[in-house]
């Protein structure tokens, strides 16, 4: 069962927005449309070339790898999810991510775009994918109960 979709507030006059949420993690919801003053700086294009020969920007993370850092998901402007969240999602699969030597864990961030985009869906936490959440935080825990450290956690 998934919960309702939490309402955005505006931070300038506190009334509700009409703008959709996205659940990208159980309990996490980021909105679907960025407001305008949280836009971030920097985006991701790919360059779709014109009729004409000239190419426009489109933005999309196309297959980007960024190194795995714990202001990661803030810098993509994912307010709500953190970096352990971000950790769970590639443990269970969700996200794809590579580690081209120790310690060292390359996003792609195409693939987390494609989950942020799959989790649009209300019905995508379905038991079996929470299970696979679930055991993702187990996994990240020692034999103790405590919880392991993350390969660029500090």
């Amino acid at each position: 069962m998934n919960a309702a979709a939490p309402k955005l507030i505006s931070s300038l006059t506190g009334e509700t927005m009409a703008t959709e949420m996205v659940q990208v993690a159980p309990g996490v919801w980021e909105p679907g449309v960025i407001d305008q003053r949280d836009v971030p700086r920097y985006g991701l294009v790919w360059m779709m070339r014109q009729a004409d020969g000239s190419y426009l920007p489109v933005l999309k993370a196309h297959a980007l790898y960024v190194s795995m850092s714990h202001d990661l998901p803030a810098q993509l402007g994912l307010k709500g999810l953190s970096f352990r969240g971000l950790y769970r999602l590639i443990t269970a699969g969700f996200v794809v991510s590579t580690s081209p030597t120790p310690k060292n864990i390359l996003v792609d961030l195409g693939s987390l775009a494609q989950h942020i985009e799959n989790a649009r869906d209300p019905e995508f936490w379905t038991e079996e994918r929470r299970r696979r959440w679930s055991n993702a935080l187990a996994e990240s825990r020692d034999g103790t109960g405590k919880r392991r450290k993350a390969p660029s956690d500090s």
